[in-house]
């Protein structure tokens, strides 16, 4: 069963009409007036909450508020929460009436070196700006990811983010239901060791993940028009690890920015790994694995299959692996299977094989 790994956020939306005489039925698009009253939430349904580095908590807030008709900021606020906190509320006034979009993030630490503007952004919502274009702002990159990097957050804050769309404030009160997402996949690589020896494992390695840029909002048609270029990222290697018997060890743990093409295409994800199992300095039987192949598989509402590594997602895979030794260490029968657990709505489901 899939699990949903989102933060919601309630949001009310009440709006008064500012000039006297107006007739309560009677909308001023014209006019300032109208307020934006929410609650942010990051209780999630799934366990994790309250935890910063993994996006189940907020220490700070930037919400702004853009008014459509002429893409102009009527509204921006910071809330700093001083402890890591899983819910706040917020009241943005003198908005602008008519349609609007909502753009907010949190843990704002978190993007530094990654998103390089959101210092300014920051400094905005602290002054309280009004009247600016916030063009620059939306669908802002990410800063480039280089070849055997993988980005970091700051702070151990995992950055926040989210836009509600189609808010139209007018007379009376709105309900809208926001998601906050995390902006990167994070990947994590566990060994299970199941003999009753040590198991040394090394030479974790990367291969076919495509370097794709990564941006604070989604950018993508949904799947069907997004052709990426093909260039694979050389991803840094795993690390060597000691397993003792019967435990396990992670093997790699991080962020990487989302990246999605063609299901068909011949190339795949895929991971490799060295394991020799030990009694003291003599080897019992050691094993080079190549070549394992995990893909997410589409989704029902998408047209055509796409191998994708999505932001929101956090992509669990458990290695399990035992052996039936013989006199020659080459020649052991080894044991290995392995599952994926991904989370997040745009995760869909999980073939690894």
């Amino acid at each position: 069963m899939k699990t949903s790994r989102y933060i919601l956020a309630a949001l009310s939306v009440a709006a008064a009409l500012f000039t006297q005489g107006c007739n309560k039925n009677q909308e001023n698009t014209a006019a300032t007036g109208a307020s934006l009253s929410f609650t942010l939430s990051t209780k999630s349904v799934t366990p994790g909450d309250g935890i910063l580095n993994d996006g189940g908590a907020m220490i700070d807030v930037v919400v702004v508020s853009v008014s459509t008709a002429g893409n102009l900021v009527d509204g921006m606020k910071y809330l700093s929460l001083g402890t890591p906190m899983v819910e706040t509320t917020c009241t943005l006034t003198d908005l602008t009436y008519g349609p609007h979009e909502l753009y907010l993030y949190a843990n704002t630490d978190g993007f530094q070196n990654i998103y390089p503007d959101m210092a300014t952004l920051k400094a905005k919502a602290i002054a309280a700006e009004k009247n600016y274009s916030f063009a620059a702002y939306k669908e802002a990159t990410f800063s480039a990811l280089t070849a055997g990097s993988l980005p970091t957050i700051a702070g151990g804050q995992m950055p926040l983010t989210s836009v509600v769309k189609d808010i139209n404030l007018s007379v009376g009160t709105t309900d809208v239901i926001v998601e906050f997402t995390r902006p990167f996949v994070k990947l994590t690589v566990n060994i299970y060791n199941q003999s009753e020896k040590t198991a040394e494992v090394d030479n974790v390695s990367f291969n076919n993940f495509l370097a794709s840029t990564s941006y604070v909002f989604d950018h993508f048609p949904y799947v069907q028009n997004y052709t990426p270029a093909m260039s694979y990222l050389a991803m840094p290697a795993g690390n060597d690890n000691t397993v003792a018997p019967r435990s396990a060890a992670t093997v790699f743990e991080g962020l990487l920015y989302e990246s999605r093409f063609s299901h068909d295409a011949s190339d795949k994800y895929k991971m490799g790994f060295h394991i020799a199992y030990m009694d003291g300095s003599t080897v019992l039987a050691q094993m080079t694995v190549s070549d394992l192949v995990f893909q997410q598989i589409k989704e029902s509402t998408e047209t055509s299959p796409m191998l994708r590594m999505l932001r929101n997602n956090h992509i669990i895979v458990d290695v399990y692996v035992d052996y039936l030794p013989t006199d020659d260490p080459n020649t052991s029968s080894f044991v290995l299977n392995y599952t994926v657990n991904p989370w997040g709505e745009a995760g869909g489901d999980v073939e690894f094989n």
